[in-house]
């Protein structure tokens, strides 16, 4: 299976709350922890490499959940990908 365009497919981890920061629930109600798994071959940024965790928005009409070799998993398109951890 191939990733198409500029998306890229991602397994989902857990939020590391470990840093002394506070969670707030509303930034929590919207976005989600993942690990990138493969990346769209349209996809230029550097720091998008497959094992990089990422933040990206829950809600948008660009991100699906599939389901792969038993495993729940989301698409995300590059735009909705927040932050790089």
């Amino acid at each position: 299976m191939n990733i198409l365009g500029d998306r890229v497919l991602l397994e989902r981890v857990e939020k590391d709350t470990s840093g002394g920061f506070a969670e707030v629930k509303a930034i929590d109600d919207f976005t989600s922890n993942g690990r990138i798994v493969q990346v769209g071959e349209d996809v230029e940024h550097i720091s998008l490499i497959e094992g990089a965790e990422v933040i990206f928005a829950k809600f948008s009409p660009d991100t699906h959940t599939v389901s792969i070799e038993g495993k729940e998993m989301k698409t995300v398109a590059v735009s909705d990908i927040i932050a790089i951890l």
